[in-house]
C-alpha cells in the first residue's frame, strides 16, 4: 500500500465514483448488496473526514480481506490507512561518491588539521586503527591499566603507542 506518489499533491475528496470502486472491490469478497445512496453519502462523508484516497482505499480492501473474515467496514479502511501512513517511507539510496569530490574533502580535511594543530599521526598514523594490545579505539591514545590504589583497574592513556598498533600502521605504508 503506498501514500499518494507527491506529497506536496493537494489531497481531493473520493467522487462517488469512486466510492462506487471501492464497494464494488469489497463486494467481490463479501457478496454485500450494492449500496443505497445514504450508505453512499455515509461511506463517502467518513472518508472525507479520514482523507482516504482511492489507491489507499482499494489498497486497504486487499489488506482487510487478506488478514480478516470480517465484515469490511469504514473503520477498518481508516485503521489499516493510518496505520500505513505511520510507516516510515523507503528513502532512496544516495549515488556512490564522486572520487573529486572525496578528493576535495579530504584536501578540506587536511587543511582542518593544519589550522588546529593536529599532528600527521592523528589524522592518518597509527591512531586510525584499534589497538590490539590495550584494546584502544581508533582516535585514542594507547592506555596502560593503573597499578595506583586510587586508580587501580582503570586506564590510564600513554604518550606513546603500543608496538602492535606501530605495526598496523607500517603495514599501511605509515612511517614516523
Amino acid at each position: 500500500m503506498t501514500a499518494p506518489k507527491d506529497a506536496l499533491t493537494p489531497w481531493r475528496p473520493m467522487s462517488k465514483a469512486d466510492m462506487c470502486q471501492v464497494w464494488a472491490a469489497a463486494t467481490l469478497v463479501d457478496y454485500r448488496k450494492l449500496p443505497t445512496p445514504e450508505q453512499l453519502e455515509m461511506w463517502l462523508h467518513i472518508a472525507t473526514r479520514a482523507r482516504w484516497t482511492l489507491p489507499e482505499a482499494l489498497a486497504a480492501v486487499q489488506v482487510h480481506y487478506t488478514h480478516s473474515t470480517e465484515f469490511l467496514k469504514p473503520g477498518h479502511i481508516t485503521a489499516i490507512i493510518r496505520h500505513h501512513r505511520q510507516k516510515p517511507q523507503a528513502r532512496a539510496a544516495l549515488p556512490p561518491a564522486n572520487p573529486a569530490t572525496i578528493r576535495k574533502i579530504n584536501a578540506l580535511y587536511r587543511a582542518s588539521a593544519e589550522r588546529f594543530g593536529w599532528t600527521y599521526e592523528e589524522v592518518h598514523g597509527p591512531l586510525r586503527f584499534c589497538c590490539p594490545t590495550c584494546r584502544s579505539r581508533p582516535r585514542r591514545p594507547c592506555t596502560e591499566g593503573s597499578r595506583h590504589r586510587s586508580t587501580r583497574g582503570k586506564r590510564i592513556p600513554v604518550e606513546t603507542f603500543c608496538e602492535s598498533r606501530l605495526d598496523l600502521a607500517r603495514a599501511e605504508g605509515w612511517t614516523p
